[in-house]
């Protein structure tokens, strides 16, 4: 997702991908111009409660939770390894 603001801060040109357009609004838009900060911020509010960004952040989650159980199986391992 970019924005692009020009010199005076409305109208707002957003891009975003298919998969975000299409929970937006359910069209393939890639471009669009949004003429307020309330409009921008419905469309924020929109994007981050969407399937996708859901899915991604709990991935992210998800992989940051195995990365440190992995960190601390090996902490205990060295741990062990030194009695």
């Amino acid at each position: 997702m970019f924005v692009n603001y020009g010199t005076v801060s409305y109208p707002v040109m957003v891009v975003i991908n298919e998969e975000l357009s299409i929970d937006y609004n359910g069209k393939r838009n890639y471009t669009y111009l949004i003429n307020s900060m309330k409009g921008l911020e419905n469309m924020i509010n929109k994007v981050i409660d969407s399937n996708i960004i859901v899915f991604l952040a709990q991935n992210l989650i998800n992989e940051s939770l195995r990365q440190e159980s992995k960190e601390e199986m090996y902490l205990e391992n060295e741990s062990i390894d030194q009695i």
